[in-house]
Formats: C-alpha cells, structure tokens, sequence
C-alpha cells in the first residue's frame, strides 16, 4: 500500500516516519487495504492507538540518536565558553543585582547614557536580550545560552544596561562601559559562515539516524574531515 493510497482511505495524512510503522503493521497484517484503512479510522482493538504509541516510541529512540551524534559530533568540536565574545556579567550576578536595584525604563536608561557619557540619545537602542557564547577547535561560535535582561540601577556604580549606539554594542555594568562584542565584525560574520556549515554537518548526521544507518566514530570522521575541508576552502 503507498502512502497516497492510505492517506485517500483515511483521509488522515501521517508523517512519514509515522507512514513506516503504518505500513509495517500492515505488511504483517492478514487484511487487504481498504479493510486494514477501515479498521484504522474506526481503531478497531486499538489498532491506531497502537500505531500511535509505536510511532512515538520510534520517534522518540530517533531522538536519543540524534542527540547521541551530536554529543559526539560537540566532543570532537571541542566547544568551550567564550568570554571574548556576549555578555560580561553571568546570569547570577544579574539576578543578585536585579533583586537590590530598581529597574529603569528604556527612556531612563537612554537618559543615564546620555548624561552620565555623552551618548546621543537618538542613536541609543536599548536591549532585552543577552547572549553567552561557545568557541570550538576551529574558531567557530555559536550561543550557549540566550537572558532576557532589562535594564537596572541603584546608583553609579551597581547597574546594568545592554545597548547599541552608532553601530556599536555595549554593556554598561557597575559604572563601566564593556564592549559587548571584542572581536571584528568581520570575524563574527566569518565564524557565523562557518557555523552554517557545521549545521549542514549536523543535518548529516541527522539524516544517518532518519535512515536507520548505525553511525560509527568512522562516519563521524568522513564528516569532520569534510568539515576540515569546508574550512579551509572558506580560508
């Protein structure tokens, strides 16, 4: 029975993962397809409800492989925490401060800037959102975590502020102004290049665990090496 078939008898259109364990029942079924189709829509002795609860099982072990290739894939990447690059302040110190300050307005935030270190207020655009980032082996970024953080004050020298100016981004923590981004634009831009070709590898591996393929240490190698080569034909 083909899938189309299925879905015109049932009018119900399953996943095609879904659509393997439908057809292995099926297969191992004594009825013709419109019988098998019929008993499916009206879940005679929970035939659906079984196909459901197989197909989850499924997805669910297709999960844990993914997710097992890319432990693997992230171990021999070498990611590590990134300081150069996102917030300067971890999330706990934020949370402790938060507690103690007041929270300010993007108004009143832009107007501290404004005086306090001649920032023009027009070109000031306030952040929420913050950023910790993992380098791997290769120079290659991506976000460890994401912090939704408004801005807060107590007095000059306990505060916090993420914000852009002129094309800049900074942090205004405790009084002192942090660039939140060390490193060249040019060199983020680079890495965020490179970073889609690590997400090409990973849909690689993805795509071994949606064939059913056993993946080894070795298929994880011919895709690290085509990784290497990527790399170095982006220079």
């Amino acid at each position: 029975m083909q899938r189309e078939e299925f879905e015109s008898l049932t009018g119900f259109r399953p996943t095609l993962s879904m659509y393997s364990v439908i057809e292995q029942e099926y297969m191992e079924s004594e009825q013709d397809k419109k019988e098998f189709c019929r008993e499916y829509v009206k879940n005679i002795d929970g035939i659906a409800e079984k196909i459901q609860r197989l197909a989850d099982m499924a997805e669910i072990s297709r999960q844990q492989e993914i997710a097992e290739l890319q432990k693997q894939l992230d171990k021999e990447l070498e990611w590590k925490y990134c300081e150069e690059v996102g917030t300067h302040m971890n999330q706990e110190d934020y949370t402790e401060m938060f507690e103690v300050c007041c929270t300010m307005s993007d108004e009143e935030a832009t107007q501290l800037l404004s005086e306090k270190f001649g920032f023009i207020p027009e070109k000031i655009k306030i952040r929420h959102e913050v950023q910790e980032f993992e380098r791997n082996k290769y120079g290659v970024y991506r976000v460890k975590k994401t912090f939704q953080r408004s801005p807060i004050y107590f007095d000059y020298e306990c505060n916090y502020t993420r914000f852009d100016c002129a094309g800049r981004q900074w942090e205004l923590i405790d009084g002192d102004l942090i660039s939140y981004d060390r490193r060249k634009t040019k060199e983020i831009v680079r890495s965020l290049s490179l970073q889609q070709l690590q997400i090409e590898i990973t849909e690689q591996c993805r795509a071994i665990a949606d064939t059913g393929i056993h993946a080894t240490l070795d298929d994880l190698e011919v895709l690290m090496t085509k990784w290497k080569e990527l790399k170095q034909e982006r220079g």
